[in-house]
């Protein structure tokens, strides 16, 4: 039970949801435009489906430990890559949510 309710956990506590939900504005402010980040946002769902059934193939031959620590691995590398990346980026709040931070700050 403990085993399953940290695997939940962790699972959101990556950040990844946010990530997705985000992912126009990420690829917006990284240089693109509007209309292809969102062509871009399309892709990465398709590619997030496709290696979902591709774990789904490979679970029975390695198992689900060892896939289970490839998969961390790999989403820690990847959320550290665009902590790095947009570092050093300010985002814009409207006018209404910049008061409610001053708040808060």
């Amino acid at each position: 039970m403990i085993f399953g309710l940290g695997i939940a956990f962790f699972q959101q506590a990556t950040g990844i949801n946010a990530i997705f939900y985000y992912l126009p504005t990420i690829f917006s402010q990284s240089g693109g435009e509007l209309s292809t980040s969102f062509a871009q946002s399309v892709l990465v769902g398709l590619v997030n489906v496709g290696m979902t059934f591709c774990g789904h193939l490979v679970i029975d031959r390695l198992g689900r430990k060892p896939l289970l620590g490839i998969g961390l691995t790999g989403m820690t590398v990847s959320l550290l890559t665009i902590c790095w990346a947009f570092h050093p980026a300010h985002a814009s709040l409207g006018g209404s949510m910049r008061s409610a931070m001053k708040t808060w700050c």
